[in-house]
């Protein structure tokens, strides 16, 4: 099919339909972070001329010793499979596993790619040079071509959890992975232009029906469901990607839950104040609506003048409270939001990394 590559990602959706999330610890999780690798693996990838195949969850569906993905990647007929995952069990640092069998350009390819990983987290590789050796994976067994399961770093580490949640080293991973991928196909290896998840979009990069299944996935509150409904359309009349607002309201809102200062009689799914605003801690600075429709309206044209998708008339026209010039334009991607729509500066990074990414690949 003229494919190049299969990249999959580790654990995801059962045969019986329910979510495998992996290793999960101190709030991280292995399916989640697995997919923000994927998809800047895939980005420097298809940046370089390779032809991608990477599928959310490994392939929906796939069975549990993940030979599903095995043959998703057969029937693609690509040159080598990857397939991301996160470790657990004790230990620290980072490995490589391949096929007895395989040749020993994919062994060299998987040092090169477990000496990347570890040179970005700054974090040990393990065993041989960061090659693990093993034939007791399905994965591994069942691809015809080249193939290796990434182990990226220890979720039950302090040390490697810290490295996992540097800025931006996910994004690092995934590059360094594509580096060493693109030198075992003979191709040139492109740098980013630009990193950063546009909010702005011509057509959502989710289905509605994707964010309702993932909402669920994540046991939300009935309400979340109404958010999605209410401002999903509003989302893409404004211009901006839906899936962006989804999951800003999921952190915003704790997914329906609230428990901050706030609860769901605001109507307000992003934590607007009111114009003249006031202390975090006041319930009375944040802006009431008078239902979901006018709530998630203003909070998707509060995000759309952040991207200068709108003006700043269109905002105030709409109901945004806190429609001003100077906000205008000033944070094109979502990471940009951090330090500005937030004072935390990981703010906009979380959203793409802990829930932008997994609800793309849902």
């Amino acid at each position: 099919m003229g494919m190049d590559a299969y990249i999959g990602v580790g654990h995801g959706i059962k045969p019986n339909g329910t979510f495998d999330p992996g290793a999960v610890s101190r709030g991280l999780v292995e399916h989640d972070l697995a997919v923000s690798v994927v998809d800047a693996y895939s980005d420097a990838m298809r940046r370089s001329g390779v032809k991608v195949v990477d599928e959310g969850h490994s392939g929906a569906g796939h069975d549990p010793n993940f030979v599903g993905s095995a043959r998703r990647a057969n029937e693609f007929r690509v040159k080598y499979a990857d397939e991301v995952h996160f470790n657990a069990g004790g230990g620290t640092g980072v490995e490589v596993l391949v096929h007895p069998g395989t040749s020993e350009a994919n062994k060299a390819a998987c040092r090169a790619i477990a000496a990347g990983i570890a040179k970005v987290l700054r974090i040990p590789v393990r065993r041989d040079r960061g090659l693990f050796v093993t034939s007791a994976f399905g994965f591994l067994k069942a691809t015809a071509m080249p193939a290796a399961i990434i182990e990226v770093a220890f979720l039950d580490s302090a040390a490697d959890r810290r490295a996992i949640r540097r800025k931006d080293a996910l994004d690092e991973v995934g590059e360094a992975i594509a580096e060493a991928r693109c030198a075992f196909l003979g191709v040139t290896n492109k740098p980013p232009v630009r990193r950063g998840v546009a909010i702005a979009a011509a057509k959502p990069t989710a289905t509605k029906r994707r964010a309702h299944a993932w909402a669920n996935s994540k046991q939300c509150a009935d309400v979340f469901h109404d958010i999605i409904d209410a401002g999903w359309r509003h989302a893409r009349k404004l211009g901006i990607d839906p899936a962006v607002f989804v999951a800003q309201a999921a952190k915003e809102t704790g997914f329906g839950k609230f428990g901050g200062v706030i609860d769901a009689s605001f109507h307000n799914s992003c934590g607007l104040k009111t114009t003249a605003g006031g202390d975090n801690n006041d319930p009375a600075a944040h802006q009431r609506f008078a239902d979901w429709d006018a709530g998630t309206l203003a909070h998707c044209a509060h995000l759309a003048l952040y991207a200068g998708a709108i003006s700043t008339a269109k905002a105030k026209e709409v109901g945004d409270p806190r429609a001003f010039d100077s906000i205008h334009g000033v944070a094109p991607t979502v990471q940009e939001l951090g330090g500005r729509w937030a004072p935390s500066t990981d703010y906009g990074r979380s959203i793409v990394r802990d829930l932008l990414r997994p609800l793309r690949r849902f």
